[in-house]
């Protein structure tokens, strides 16, 4: 059996780069939730040892729910988050990627 390794990579968002940043991975779908596996930002499909992956922009949107104990919501960072699952080493895989 091949060992399976995970990876989980995170990287903040400059503000001013958000718009930008949301625009591109919305151009790795084909639709809304479906990746186009051979885009041109990163091409899935090129890698036959990675099994799941997600890229995400990780943004707590309950902060706001404080305001009903009358607390200030804190503004908290935007980070990019990349994770997935492969066969082999994760950082090997990092360094194929």
């Amino acid at each position: 059996m091949t060992p399976q390794a995970e990876f989980f990579v995170l990287a903040p968002i400059m503000p001013a780069r958000e718009a930008d940043l949301r625009r591109l991975l919305a151009s790795m779908n084909e639709a809304p939730g479906r990746l186009k596996p051979d885009n041109g930002v990163i091409p899935f499909a090129q890698f036959d040892r990675l099994h799941v992956a997600r890229v995400l922009i990780i943004d707590d949107k309950t902060v706001g729910d404080n305001q009903v104990y009358n607390i200030t919501p804190a503004k908290y960072p935007l980070y990019l988050g990349f994770l997935g699952d492969v066969d082999g080493d994760a950082d090997a895989f990092l360094t194929e990627l």
